[in-house]
């Protein structure tokens, strides 16, 4: 009987195993597409500082790390989503410039979305209209437990 009881057992398992995919495997029909792959939250919260200089309408793209973006938007107005813009954790790669995120303040479930282009040290470095909007008008030198996603470059009217 003991037998016949690990068959099954086995059996069974083997078919969960299947169902689960490893690291490596490939990638089951029912995962995001890549149009999705951009609403799916960063699984750790992250810290958010701010920035006067982001606030400043005639600042040169020419000075920040995605001077790349210089010919296409001179000034920090030039970007639809200004004054919500900033630095980014995942920049100086130059193809990471003017990425769009949405930043969604856990503790208040506020949510801003804004243009990268500049580098940040940890996190994101926005600024200070961004950061009140995203904290309920309030300036505190940084907000942690700010969840993040990266969203479709139109969002930002780009």
């Amino acid at each position: 009987m003991i037998y016949f009881t690990t068959f099954i057992l086995a059996l069974f398992f083997s078919q969960i195993a299947r169902a689960v995919p490893a690291c490596g495997d490939i990638i089951p029909p029912e995962s995001p597409t890549p149009v999705d792959q951009f609403n799916l939250p960063i699984p750790a919260p992250t810290v958010v500082t701010h920035n006067k200089k982001y606030d400043d309408p005639h600042g040169e793209v020419k000075h920040t790390e995605c001077s790349k973006l210089y010919p296409q938007h001179h000034r920090f107005h030039n970007f639809p989503s200004f004054p919500r813009i900033g630095g980014a954790f995942d920049i100086p790669p130059s193809s990471n410039c003017g990425i769009c995120w949405k930043l969604t303040n856990l503790k208040n479930n506020d949510s801003i979305i804004i243009t990268t282009l500049d580098h940040a040290d940890h996190g994101f470095d926005i600024s200070e209209e961004a950061f009140k909007d995203l904290n309920g008008g309030h300036l505190v030198p940084e907000l942690h437990h700010v969840e993040y996603r990266r969203v479709p470059p139109s969002v930002c009217g780009l």
